[in-house]
């Protein structure tokens, strides 16, 4: 006596498994990231944070600010203040990176170095 399973229970088994991993959408993106490039916005953002948590816990003044900015500079880390508008231009170039790897845009959680700046924006870069 031979079990035979069917095939649209094998095929829906490894639907369910498969599937939760992927996201579909109906054009692609239209900008291309390497790996490579994430891994530098990663490590940039984490200095970048590293660096404005340091000066919020301590309660740091604008000139010790300065220093941080210069600290920025160091690492190469572009550093200016900008406009609103171009924040949320950018903003949403990111959106459509984090779409194409799946990845919701929320807050805090932006994948590139650039727009950190407006962490460290004093009040003159806005609209």
């Amino acid at each position: 006596m031979e079990i035979v399973r069917s095939q649209r229970e094998w095929t829906h088994a490894i639907a369910s498994t498969t599937s939760a991993k992927l996201s579909f959408y109906c054009s692609a993106p239209a900008l291309d990231v390497r790996l490579e490039d994430f891994e530098l916005y990663g490590i940039d953002r984490l200095r970048v944070l590293q660096g404005i948590s340091d000066g919020l816990s301590r309660g740091k003044r604008p000139e010790e600010m300065e220093k941080l900015r210069s600290l920025m500079s160091e690492f190469q880390l572009p550093y200016k203040a900008i406009s609103h508008v171009e924040f949320e231009t950018v903003k949403e170039k990111l959106n459509q990176v984090a779409h194409s790897i799946g990845q919701p845009l929320n807050g805090m959680s932006l994948p590139t170095r650039f727009t950190f700046v407006m962490l460290l924006v004093t009040s003159n870069g806005q609209d």
